[in-house]
């Protein structure tokens, strides 16, 4: 026997014969019911109790029946004693859900009631699943990011250098073809995410309501990263309590990104492999498949051959990711694009370009754009800008020159460690100059930067800053 939910039921009806005989009809079955003996009188009870299912009377006093389904947004059951064809036909197109003449027969009623309590419920679940999916579209958190309003002529990718200009024609070839793979390699900070912005936006140029999706496999918990991806079935595992759409689903027709593929774990590959392969997954605890319909894009810093060489990277999960492969080169192989980057990054700043006296060229910008940026971010925030709000900031190899520092630099064999090397004291230098701006103080520091107080804290401790001494310079 089917289980009856118990949904809110509020009874508007003038006689209260009718309403006497239905309460305890559907209190009998369980249901939480309310009563009015009018339409206003209905309408303040709903404020706070919020019916699930209107049963009300056509004709009343004030209001009439009609009238109260317009305004409580409910499945209605309508009785009256005035049935006829051309009251039914008013109140189904008023949004009634049922129609009952009296006198009424209650185990029909019931089961109306059951019916439309059901049917709230599924709208109710189907307006929570729709919003679910629009914020998975565009959540920030999870490395969730959506390209919906961008403009159809608003480039991403910055820069007239040759290698540049080959990305770009490799882009606007594969744009035609809406659900071939691209894998992109490239150093940390390189603009790798850009390339994948890019294709997706000229993909998409008549059409700017697809979604473009980002899954940062190096930051999700190994553990959560299929479930992240494919979703997962309500039970499928400890902490699941409820169903949940992943990235691949939410995506629909859309751009999905897994960045940073090069630090997956391998049981994930094995599952990667079988998704780029047949196009199609299972949310965790679920034996339904699903098809994708969209493009996938990877991306990786790391050298994938050599990981493959290694062992740490399955070769035929490679050889099925290099389809077609773009290089990003770094920012120190591209000099004649730092002034159009540097203007590009100025504006965002809100700043005017940098002075002339300053030659970006002669800074090799381990860090490639992203390094730039947080130059140029720096200078905003500390405004270190000339009369003409162009950036008067020391480049960051002056600011961190000199032989002690450069004899540290030789000994260190790794090109990695090298520019993790620069990049650490650049970010020492400048989280040391926003605490000097705020007399060492670390929650006005943090807020300077946009970043929270926990992760300042924490990285001023790996980067061996003591707020203590630091004091406002004269």
């Amino acid at each position: 026997m089917k289980k009856h939910v118990h949904f809110r039921v509020l009874i508007v009806d003038d006689d209260p014969t009718v309403r006497k005989v239905l309460v305890s009809r559907l209190e009998r079955r369980g249901y939480n019911v309310q009563t009015a003996d009018s339409a206003e009188e209905a309408l303040k009870i709903n404020e706070d109790f919020q019916c699930e299912v209107l049963v009300s009377d056509l004709r009343m006093p004030g209001l009439s029946g009609f009238e109260l389904i317009e305004k409580i947004p409910a499945p209605a059951i309508i009785i009256t004693g005035h049935g006829d064809k051309e009251s039914a036909i008013k109140a189904v197109e008023a949004g009634a859900f049922s129609f009952f003449e009296k006198p009424f027969d209650l185990d029909s009623i019931s089961i109306a009631v059951q019916r439309a309590g059901e049917k709230h419920h599924l709208l109710d679940e189907r307006e929570r699943l729709l919003k679910r999916l629009n914020k998975l579209c565009k959540l920030q958190d999870r490395e969730i990011e959506s390209l919906k309003g961008s403009e159809a002529g608003e480039t991403l990718l910055i820069g007239s250098s040759k290698g540049i200009k080959s990305i770009r024609q490799i882009l606007a070839q594969l744009s035609k073809k809406p659900k071939a793979p691209l894998l992109i390699q490239g150093e940390s900070g390189s603009g790798k995410e850009v390339v994948a912005k890019e294709l997706h936006r000229l993909t998409f140029l008549e059409s700017h309501d697809a979604p473009f999706l980002a899954l940062n496999c190096a930051t999700v918990p190994q553990d959560l990263l299929e479930s992240e991806l494919f979703g997962h079935e309500k039970g499928s595992f400890s902490g699941a309590h409820q169903q949940r759409i992943g990235l691949a689903e939410a995506v629909r027709s859309g751009t999905l990104l897994l960045d940073e593929i090069g630090d997956m774990a391998p049981e994930h590959q094995t599952k990667i492999l079988r998704f780029l392969q047949e196009r199609k997954f299972k949310r965790v605890g679920s034996n339904h498949e699903i098809a994708f319909k969209g493009r996938i894009i990877a991306a990786s810093h790391k050298n994938l051959p050599t990981l493959v060489q290694e062992g740490h990277f399955r070769e035929d999960l490679y050889y099925r990711l290099n389809i077609i492969t773009v290089e990003i080169p770094p920012l120190r192989e591209r000099k004649e694009d730092l002034a159009e980057l540097a203007n590009f990054l100025c504006e965002k700043h809100q700043l005017r370009g940098i002075d002339p006296k300053i030659d970006l060229r002669q800074y090799d910008w381990p860090g490639n754009v992203r390094e730039l940026n947080n130059w140029i971010e720096r200078a905003s925030i500390l405004d270190q800008v000339n009369d003409s709000s162009k950036v008067m900031s020391t480049l960051p190899s002056q600011l961190e020159g000199g032989a002690e520092y450069n004899d540290e630099l030789s000994q260190i064999k790794s090109l990695h460690e090298k520019r993790q090397t620069l990049l650490d004291r650049h970010e020492k230098l400048w989280i040391i100059k926003a605490l000097e701006e705020n007399d060492g103080k670390v929650a006005p520091t943090a807020r300077m930067l946009g970043i929270d107080r926990k992760n300042l804290s924490r990285r001023m401790q790996e980067l061996g800053i003591d707020p203590g001494p630091i004091k406002k310079a004269a």
